[in-house]
């Protein structure tokens, strides 16, 4: 065993609480080092000063009715400052905070519905006015030979080098 194993032990064993073995160990290791022991002795003498200098304290049984009388005055509960009790107005008020979102959603869906209803109502307009105007379909032109076809992707040519134009 070494010193700080033995230094770690010595309250215990100084209070009887190590098994047989242990405190076999730390007797052995206090016959041959004599620091182990010191401190052995200095643990025991502080042990006996506190024995010898602790008293009975004994109160008065006017002390205990103080003492009774302060705790109970300390752990009252404060009056509430309004007249629901606190875990009522924390449920009052996650009700208002839901009943708040309930009514941001549904208002959030009446504008949604109506916004809805003003796309369609002018997109059939619009469809109404082509509907209505005479339109020639497919008429080409020599720089536009596919007309006004809206599936035709015209591409722009280049002939030769697209990067001459920029000067390189």
């Amino acid at each position: 065993m070494d010193c700080k194993q033995c230094a770690e032990d010595l309250t215990a064993f100084l209070d009887g609480e190590l098994s047989a073995a242990d405190s076999e160990r730390v007797r052995s290791h206090l016959g041959s080092c004599p620091s182990c022991s010191h401190e052995l002795g200095s643990l025991q003498e502080t042990a006996n000063f506190v024995e010898t200098h602790t008293r009975t304290l004994e109160l008065r049984p006017g002390s205990w009715n103080l003492v009774r009388a302060r705790i109970t005055t300390e752990n009252a509960p404060a009056p509430s400052r309004f007249w629901i009790p606190n875990r009522w107005r924390l449920a009052m008020g996650a009700l208002a905070l839901a009943a708040v979102f309930g009514l941001g959603y549904l208002q959030y869906q009446h504008i949604q519905e109506r916004n809805l209803d003003l796309y369609i109502s002018n997109y059939i307009e619009q469809r109404k006015t082509q509907m209505e105007a005479p339109q020639v379909m497919f008429s080409g032109t020599e720089e536009n030979p596919y007309g006004n076809n809206p599936f035709v992707e015209i591409k722009a040519s280049f002939n030769g080098n697209p990067f001459r134009s920029e000067g390189r």
